[in-house]
């Protein structure tokens, strides 16, 4: 039962007129232009998100979509830091890496080079 509710609130914050994914992978909510308990609960929320991912192909799609992957790998979040939060943070973030990369096809977005 706790699993159908995570999938179903879960899919309420992806769809509109929510649609939080481009929020939560915006620039300003992520280090380092974030203050570290700020990127710990966008982490954490991520993480939950996409722990429901592997359940449903419409929370995948939108965390996908919303380049959840790309921008963690991109945000410097695992450069070398001597803050213990910020390894809490960098634990959540490996956390939501794994669950979207066992969900489906996201594991190319952390291996593949981005062009800009």
């Amino acid at each position: 039962m706790l699993i159908l509710n995570l999938e179903k609130n879960s899919i309420a914050l992806l769809s509109p007129p929510h649609s939080l994914g481009p929020v939560l992978t915006s620039v300003y909510l992520s280090p380092p232009a974030a203050d570290i308990k700020v990127s710990h609960g966008v982490i954490g929320l991520l993480k939950h998100l996409a722990q429901a991912s592997t359940q449903s192909t419409a929370i995948n799609i939108a965390l996908r979509s919303a380049g959840v992957v790309r921008r963690i790998s991109e945000s410097g979040i695992w450069d070398e830091r001597t803050d213990a939060m910020a390894e809490i943070v960098q634990l959540g973030a490996i956390g939501v890496v794994k669950h979207m990369c066992s969900a489906d096809g996201n594991s190319l977005q952390l291996t593949r080079e981005h062009d800009n």
